[in-house]
Parts: C-alpha cells; sequence; structure tokens
C-alpha cells in the first residue's frame, strides 16, 4: 500500500457514492491508500463503499478517487465527511466531481438515468446541534452553509458533450441524513419544494468545495424511485444492483466529465 505522500498532484478528485467503486479499476498506474492510513478520514462501513484512496491516470490526467464516503448515520463527525474535499484542495486539485446514488422525485426520471445537480436542499437541521463538540480543532473547515457563491461548474464544453447523453438530467437534490427511507409523506413534501432526487450524502462536500474554492460538479445515479413513488419496498442491495448495471453509462459520463 501506498502514502499520501508517494501520490502525484492531481487535476481532479473523485469522490464515489455507493456502487461506483467498479470505477478505481479503470485508472492506469494507480497506488491505493487505505481510508486507515489517512489522518482525519473514518473508515467505510456502508456496502458499496471501499474505503481507500485511489491515484492513477484516467483519460490522460491524474486524478485522485475516494473510493466511497462515511456518512452522518455511521456516527461520522462533520470533519470526517468532509476530509476528502480538504485533502483535494491541499492536494492542488482544482475541480472536484461527487457522485452518488439517489432516490428519484421528480415523474420523468427512471431508475438508471442520470442527474446533474445544479442545486441543493438542505434538510439537516441537526448538524447544528452535532458538529459543535468535535471541533475541538479550529483548523478544519466546519461551515454547514454556504458563505461564499454556490454554483456548479459544468463547461460549455461539457455541457456540449452532454447535450447528446440519453436520460441524462438536471435537477435538484435533497440531503437527508438516513439510514432509514423517507416517508410517502415526506416524499410529497420534498416535491412541493421542488426536490428532484434526495440522498444522504454529497451536501457537506459540495458546500466545503465552494468554500475552499474547488470548482466543482455533482451526479446523481437514480437507483430507485424514492418513497410511495413506486411498487416496490425500498432496500440497499437494489441499489447496488442498480448501479452495477448502469456501469457503462457512467463510465463514458466519466470520461467526458474527467476529460473537459
Amino acid at each position: 500500500m501506498a502514502k499520501l505522500s508517494d501520490l502525484s498532484k492531481p487535476e481532479k478528485v473523485l469522490i464515489l457514492g455507493s456502487g461506483y467503486s467498479w470505477f478505481t479499476s479503470h485508472l492506469q498506474e494507480s497506488l491505493h491508500v487505505e481510508y486507515n492510513d489517512l489522518p482525519g478520514m473514518k473508515p467505510t462501513t456502508t456496502p458499496g463503499h471501499s474505503g481507500e484512496l485511489v491515484a492513477g491516470w484516467f483519460e490522460g490526467r491524474c486524478i485522485w478517487v475516494f473510493s466511497g464516503r462515511a456518512h452522518l448515520y455511521e456516527g461520522a463527525t462533520w470533519s470526517q465527511i468532509i476530509r476528502p474535499v480538504e485533502l483535494a484542495a491541499t492536494s492542488g486539485a482544482s475541480e472536484l466531481l461527487v457522485t452518488n446514488a439517489a432516490g428519484g422525485i421528480r415523474p420523468d426520471m427512471k431508475v438508471g438515468d442520470l442527474m446533474l445537480i445544479d442545486d441543493v436542499l438542505w434538510m439537516t437541521p441537526v448538524f447544528r446541534m452535532w458538529k459543535d463538540p468535535y471541533h475541538q480543532d479550529t483548523t478544519s473547515t466546519h461551515l454547514d452553509r454556504p458563505t461564499k457563491p454556490f454554483s456548479p461548474y459544468y463547461s460549455t464544453e461539457l455541457r456540449q458533450a452532454l447535450d447528446s447523453t440519453p436520460h441524462l438530467h438536471i435537477g435538484t437534490y435533497l440531503y437527508v441524513t438516513g439510514p432509514s427511507y423517507e416517508t410517502p409523506a415526506e416524499i410529497r413534501a420534498f416535491q412541493v419544494m421542488g426536490a428532484d432526487a434526495v440522498g444522504m450524502s454529497t451536501v457537506p462536500e459540495l458546500i466545503t468545495a465552494a468554500e475552499l474554492g474547488l470548482r466543482w460538479s455533482g451526479v446523481s445515479l437514480i437507483t430507485n424511485q424514492a418513497s410511495g413513488l413506486g411498487e416496490e419496498p425500498l432496500d440497499h442491495t437494489d441499489i447496488i444492483d442498480v448501479a452495477a448495471m448502469s456501469q457503462p453509462r457512467l463510465l463514458e459520463l466519466f470520461k467526458v466529465m474527467v476529460a473537459a
């Protein structure tokens, strides 16, 4: 296993969500660092998150890939959740790409579709109560609301390249703490609020990226219809299965986004 000091400076950094770990096998000349060996990182416990930083070459660019993330419902602190973004900023990278698996709320979104995140909704005021006890050191970025302009970076070239991508949407991602899925009544409320997809991650990372001056973009894989919108009960295993079946489309999307 490598050490953080062994890794080359990346141009871009990716954070992978549930079921995306396969992507690291496409990196060339890769080096692997376990989360246990990274200062401030929490090992992952959620299925589909391998828990390692992989550095290598993809589409002619040196990139870092955080394969898996810590969640609030795993007992992670705010510092641990945003640590990959802080490491991305100190590495010298200029851009962060964050991925997740999400429940689709908007009617035209089907299982297996992709959504570029252009805005977020924040449904976790509990952070205001939870974050302070864990920030004895003041070196960590621990803002829970953006104080700088908050908007994604999708270049003109990228938007043009994505125009022909089938089943690709642009929408608003709503963040909840989990680990339980939302109730049908909550989903109806989220629809009224303007949410297009819902999940249990990503927003802390995007807010931190904006605060640290990183350009950011986000991709949600719609792995299920949100509670009350589909006939089947929600199950994390199904989410992993959909992510596996979506690998070819995701790989093509990553090629475009990394090369842009």
